[in-house]
């Protein structure tokens, strides 16, 4: 199954795994009942998030993942515009979401090479309204605000260069909407493993039982 919330289960820990369950698998999958209110529950969390306008209709919005800027503009390069990315062809809107689990968010890595893609995407279809996203977990977030004032903080230079321009998203917001119990736990235990060394979150046999280490251990914050 898709969201057993069992320590006992061999479980992937890339990102592509979690929003692909999660979105693709739930929240987002117009084949489970109430795809069309939690489609207006995120939509309204979009808006709180960003400082930038723009107009979705929930019912007539695309889902799609792993999107990149070639098929949008064939000259561009070949990196990704999208984990997961959002259409909404009546208003022309296309929502882009970088994300994170495990792995850092750098502003190098992820940032500033997804607003060249959304640039050169723009000015080939300059009717599209492209708005970014960033997601990633909050306690992620939280560990880069300590360290605001070192060098090369990435906390702070995306507080200063970007977060006008990039709306900011964590895993914990949809904890706090109406997800089906066995969904809500099996992203609580995986965000549980956010932050943790790779020697404490591998499958093991402990006493001769199967398990996660360190899953489902730590408290997540909704």
């Amino acid at each position: 199954m898709l969201f057993d919330a069992r320590p006992d289960t061999i479980e992937s820990e890339k990102e592509r795994n979690l929003y692909y369950k999660f979105f693709a698998g739930y929240f987002l999958n117009e084949l489970v009942e109430g795809a069309e209110s939690r489609i207006r529950a995120l939509v309204r969390l979009l808006h709180e998030r960003t400082n930038v306008a723009f107009e979705m209709n929930p019912t007539e919005t695309h889902v799609t993942f792993d999107l990149h800027g070639y098929l949008l503009d064939h000259q561009t390069d070949r990196g990704e515009l999208a984990d997961v990315a959002l259409h909404c062809p009546k208003t022309n809107t296309l929502v882009v979401i970088e994300v994170k689990f495990l792995s850092t968010f750098t502003v190098q890595k992820d940032i500033v090479p997804l607003l060249a893609r959304i640039e050169a995407v723009q000015n080939k279809h300059r009717s599209l309204r492209v708005v970014p996203f960033l997601l990633i977990p909050q306690t992620q977030w939280t560990r880069a605000a300590r360290y605001r004032h070192q060098k090369g903080s990435n906390w702070a230079r995306f507080e200063r260069d970007y977060a006008d321009k990039v709306g900011l998203l964590f895993w914990e917001n949809f904890l706090g909407m109406d997800v089906e119990p066995r969904v809500r736990a099996f992203l609580q235990n995986e965000l549980s493993l956010e932050g943790r060394a790779r020697a404490d979150r591998y499958y093991a046999s402990v006493d001769g039982i199967p398990i996660r280490t360190g899953w489902g251990s730590a408290s997540t914050q909704s």
